[in-house]
């Protein structure tokens, strides 16, 4: 029954459907339909509640205090300067000129004067001068027998003027030169003429340097350019007992080149390479002034410094070698390490480790600058240096204090010794191998800027061909204490102290080497100076002042109390 129902209802709906899709086909008419529509404005309507940012809460932090103190000089006042220079300009100073004058009896004498005439950002153009005069009484050493203690004036004058220019070419290009000339009237133990014996003779020496140099960088490659030259020559002619003729006075010659070119990487590591060139000549010269010949003596030096640095945060590195080729000097060819390694990780320790060495040309400038005896007839070859090592250890500052421990080892060939030659007194400088160790230890304190203070020590063995090369009197120990007190703002107060032990040098005589002592040097000096204003500085300052005599290396007696007081300015 619900079967044929369902039957039936599905053949009537089929039929319905069957039907309308043939009526709709029937059918077919468009009807289009337009509606416009009218926008309308309502009210806004404020919302209930106001955005928000919500944090979580902050947690407080407890720093632990420093364990170590960090001090700063401070300065004792505010001084207005100009800006800093930059791009291709020059500093100009507030200051334009300088003058110093000092001033002590028995005669002991001092000025130093300079002045920019032309200072502006990129021309410097200035000129200087420089007097330093000592006249004093003394007595020739012990071991010079022919002057049986007594005493004598010994006068020792030099004078220095001089120019220099500087000029700056855009941004990264520099020219500049200096040219000055020197004269010195000192005595020393020579042979007279007149006497027909050794006594105090005067020599006189003129001196000319000129320097000219070029300098520029091009983005991260720098190079540069310098020449100068020097002439060094004595004034009087000297006369020796088996001549029947006088010696010339003796001059030398020294012309110099240089080079050098240097690459920046990447702001911490730079490649350089610097080529100098030395060339010296010398007339006349003889080897023995009684029987010799003068003739003229000519050496050179060309040195090659390849090197590389390298510098990150706490470590610095320099990787660098000297190779020196010379002529009519020892050995045509050298090598030397210029090594330097510095490491500080932190304000409390720091440690530097050095190594080097190389040629030393013997000019005759720098002879007289540590012996003013020397014969006037002579010329030097040159002086080796193989190796030098030096390490040095620093601890703090803690609270203001700091310690150092420092050694090293060096061994110089043929290096300039001052020896004695005769019962006169006569100096000469030997030629000698001088090796061995050398060891040093200083603490110091620092108080901001209120005081500094500073205690060191160095030994080195001290015999023929052992000790360090740089104390030509051969001394056993040196020790070093200084202080310096600022008061108050202008006013400066300095003490230090000097001793120096096992002091000696050599007598050549009768084919023997004995060990002549030269005394203990105990040099107390103090110092005072007030800065009335910026500009002007009243200064009184004493040496020797326990007024204890020693042998100088050539031959003399030194000073007793000395000093100088006098006032400095800048305009």
């Amino acid at each position: 029954m619900i079967n044929h129902t369902i039957r039936l209802t599905a053949i009537a709906v089929i039929s319905a459907a069957a039907t309308a899709t043939t009526a709709a086909q029937q059918l077919n008419k468009e009807i289009t339909v337009e509606r416009e529509v009218v926008p309308i404005q309502r009210e806004a309507t404020r919302l209930g509640f106001t955005p928000s940012v919500s944090l979580p809460p902050l947690a407080m932090e407890r720093l632990s205090p420093s364990t170590r103190a960090i001090t700063s000089r401070v300065p004792a006042g505010i001084v207005v300067l100009d800006p800093a220079a930059w791009a291709d300009s020059i500093y100009i100073s507030p200051y334009r000129g300088y003058a110093s004058i000092g001033f002590m009896p028995l005669y002991n004498a001092m000025l130093s004067a300079g002045y920019r005439i032309v200072d502006n950002s990129t021309t410097r153009v200035g000129a200087w001068l420089q007097y330093d005069g000592t006249v004093y009484t003394s007595r020739r050493t012990p071991y010079d027998r022919a002057s049986s203690g007594r005493k004598e004036y010994i006068r020792d004058h030099t004078a220095t003027v001089g120019i220099y220019a500087s000029q700056r070419i855009g941004a990264s290009s520099e020219l500049s030169g200096e040219l000055d000339y020197s004269y010195s009237r000192y005595n020393h133990p020579g042979y007279s003429p007149a006497t027909g014996d050794y006594g105090m003779e005067y020599q006189s020496v003129n001196r000319w340097n000129a320097d000219l140099a070029w300098k520029s960088t091009v983005n991260d490659l720098g190079y540069g350019f310098r020449a100068g030259y020097s002439r060094f020559a004595f004034g009087d002619d000297i006369r020796y007992p088996y001549r029947q003729d006088q010696l010339p006075a003796e001059a030398e010659n020294n012309f110099r080149f240089g080079a050098g070119l240097n690459a920046d990487f990447d702001g911490g590591s730079l490649a350089a390479l610097d080529v100098d060139f030395s060339g010296l000549r010398t007339n006349p010269t003889v080897e023995n002034p009684n029987i010799g010949t003068p003739r003229s003596y000519s050496t050179w030096l060309l040195r090659f410094s390849p090197s590389y640095s390298y510098r990150a945060g706490a470590f610095d590195l320099r990787l660098g070698a000297r190779v020196d080729l010379t002529h009519n000097s020892g050995k045509a060819f050298h090598i030397a390490p210029d090594v330097r390694i510095a490491v500080n990780p932190s304000s409390m320790f720091a440690l530097e480790v050095s190594a080097g060495g190389g040629e030393w040309q013997n000019t005759l400038g720098s002879v007289l600058a540590f012996a003013r005896n020397i014969e006037p007839w002579a010329a030097y070859a040159n002086s080796h240096i193989p190796l030098t090592l030096d390490a040095r250890l620093r601890i703090g500052p803690l609270h203001g204090l700091y310690g150092e421990i420092s050694g090293g080892y060096a061994r110089a060939n043929d290096w300039l010794m001052p020896a004695i030659t005769d019962s006169y007194g006569s100096l000469i400088l030997e030629p000698e191998d001088v090796k061995g160790f050398h060891f040093g230890a200083a603490v110091g304190y620092r108080w901001g800027s209120v005081a500094d203070a500073r205690v060191e020590w160095h030994t080195a063995p001290s015999a023929y061909g052992k000790g360090y090369y740089l104390w030509r009197d051969r001394a056993r120990n040196v020790l070093d204490a200084s202080v310096k007190v600022n008061p108050v703002g202008r006013l400066s107060v300095d003490l230090g102290f000097t001793l120096r032990t096992g002091r000696r040098i050599c007598h050549i005589y009768d084919g023997a080497s004995p060990a002549i002592t030269l005394g203990d040097v105990r040099d107390l000096s103090a110092g005072i100076s007030y800065g009335i204003t910026p500009a002007l500085t009243v200064f009184v300052n004493g040496e020797n002042l326990l007024n204890h005599r020693y042998s100088t290396v050539d031959c003399f007696e030194s000073q007793g109390i000395t000093g100088l007081a006098g006032a400095s300015l800048k305009f």
